[in-house]
């Protein structure tokens, strides 16, 4: 009996991905994740598809800012303020920290406001509490004789030679100012008529002043007071709204202004009352970086710490710190499905309660700043390592991070139901609307096929569903060659389909697609098989 010659045989694999994952940028991947990408969705998660549409709304000249209030966007184009596109006042052109307060916008650090209510846009000023008569020729209380004046309850702090005004909403137009050395020695008085403008003398640190007037509902304020003496407003580089106050901090300093009134920083009385003011230096070391609302408690950030406000009162307020992770910068912090998102030093954050979690590492990159912004599942932060800007976006039901591409982002906004965005481009941007064409990258991980062993790949299945007009374009890359085109798909339906390989041994092999238009790609599967151990053999040690 004759027997057939034995034959070696080459041993097929298939290996499929049928659940895609979200970008990890890391060495040692899954199969189903992604080593890069750009415009990128988990939307039909599972299934892999490109992002949204965004809609340029708007087109400004040099945007700084952006700002939601409760039916309209507000921001700063250069150096003017606008509120549902129409401009209501000047600003400088520089990044903004803004807050809404009963129907008034307070805009940080300019000190400017815009009450969208009654459509008035000016400057912020601060108000002196008046008292029952004037003072007399030396500068002192005047108890007896003068009951045709009002005066200033407390020292007005000021600077040497520095030009000031005094304002008032009676129309007052006769006061006298008395001027004190930084020892409350007086220097000098003289009477004001008309416009209260005003500079100090040269060794000038303290003022009083008396009005001819008997009304002490009179608003008087001075401008360029220092804060924190009564009528002044604060320098504020960050703020927030909680409980009918704004809070800011700047550089060691933390605020709230008056319980309901914006303009009043300064209202500190001896027996503390409901409706002060507040102000506390907490001595800790750095600058706060930033501040938010979150949860019904305010939370405010230096770049190693985080602190949280307790009490209810200013009698009672209290800053504990309660991390020492803190945040890069203020236009990182969002609030996205009740949790809290914030770029830190080793990447970016999620803060529920306890110790902030660093949720990052796929990105496996260190950042300089962030600007972040979310709506009810999404936190989008476009970031930049100090060469460029990547916008990534972190899907909080799936945990998964996708990149959609280097967008630099000025600031974000939500309003009603949609994220806006300004970026560098100097638009404004409405995300998820509009019929955009995207164009959708995705570069699979080097697939080794867990062996040192060669192997040659003869095969990629997809199933796809295209809508009509889509490309997807297919790529292979061998080692470290080029990347080659191999099969464009454009077949508008669901379905599968097969790109057949020129087979070539390799120790790695990379996949990577390019989708132009609406589709959506749920699984991918590669053929191959293994070829014999190929490398540099060593030497025997000798003997």
């Amino acid at each position: 009996m004759y027997l057939s010659k034995a034959q070696n045989v080459i041993k097929k694999y298939e290996k499929q991905v049928i659940q895609w994952a979200g970008l990890n940028q890391n060495d040692v991947i899954a199969d189903n994740e992604f080593s890069s990408m750009s415009n990128a969705s988990t939307r039909d998660y599972p299934i892999i598809s490109p992002r949204p549409s965004r809609t340029a709304s708007y087109t400004t000249t040099s945007g700084k800012a952006l700002f939601a209030a409760p039916d309209h966007l507000a921001w700063v184009d250069g150096t003017s303020f606008y509120y549902n596109g129409v401009s209501k006042g000047t600003v400088t052109a520089t990044a903004k920290c803004m807050a809404d307060l009963n129907g008034i916008i307070y805009i940080f650090p300019d000190k400017k406001y815009y009450d969208y209510v009654n459509g008035t846009f000016g400057t912020m000023q601060g108000y002196v509490d008046m008292v029952p008569t004037g003072f007399d020729s030396n500068g002192d209380v005047d108890y007896t004789t003068d009951t045709t004046k009002i005066r200033n309850k407390n020292v007005i702090s000021v600077l040497p030679s520095t030009a000031y005004s005094l304002v008032n909403d009676k129309s007052y137009t006769d006061s006298m100012m008395f001027y004190y050395d930084v020892n409350m020695k007086l220097i000098s008085a003289s009477a004001r008529s008309g416009i209260y403008d005003f500079t100090t003398p040269a060794l000038c640190y303290y003022l009083n002043f008396d009005i001819t007037g008997t009304d002490l509902t009179v608003k008087v304020s001075i401008t360029n007071a220092v804060y924190p003496t009564e009528g002044a407003i604060p320098d504020i580089d960050y703020c927030t709204v909680k409980d009918n106050r704004i809070w800011a901090v700047h550089d060691d300093d933390i605020m709230a202004c008056a319980l309901g009134d914006g303009m009043n920083w300064t209202t500190f009385n001896s027996d503390s009352l409901s409706t002060d003011s507040y102000q506390v230096d907490t001595g800790t070391a750095g600058v706060f970086t930033g501040i938010t609302t979150y949860k019904n408690s305010c939370y405010a950030f230096k770049k190693y710490a985080m602190f949280r406000l307790y009490g209810d009162i200013p009698e009672n307020f209290a800053w504990q710190r309660i991390s020492n992770i803190g945040c890069l910068n203020n236009k990182s912090i969002w609030e996205v499905n009740e949790y809290l998102y914030f770029l830190g030093s080793k990447g970016v954050y999620r803060y529920g309660a306890g110790t902030p979690e660093l949720i990052s590492y796929a990105l496996n990159e260190t950042y300089t700043s962030g600007v972040a912004g979310g709506d009810n599942r999404y936190y989008y932060i476009s970031l930049y390592n100090s060469v460029e800007y990547n916008l990534y976006v972190y899907d909080t039901w799936t945990k998964l991070w996708m990149q959609e591409d280097n967008s630099n982002i000025t600031d974000y906004a939500f309003l009603d139901g949609y994220l806006y965005a300004i970026a560098s481009d100097n638009k404004i941007y409405i995300y998820n609307l509009g019929s955009e064409t995207v164009t959708m990258a995705l570069y699979s991980k080097f697939y080794t096929e867990d062996t040192t062993r060669k192997k040659g790949h003869t095969q990629l299945d997809f199933r796809v569903d295209l809508e009509s007009g889509t490309t997807l374009a297919v790529y292979v890359k061998y080692d470290n060659a080029a990347a080659a085109l191999v099969e464009t798909y454009t077949t508008a339906d669901f379905s599968t389909f097969h790109v057949p390989l020129l087979i070539k041994r390799c120790d790695h092999f990379q996949v990577s697609m390019v989708m132009v238009g609406r589709g959506k790609i749920y699984a991918m599967e590669r053929r191959f098989y293994l070829g014999s151990k190929v490398g540099t053999t060593r030497a025997a040690p000798s003997s």
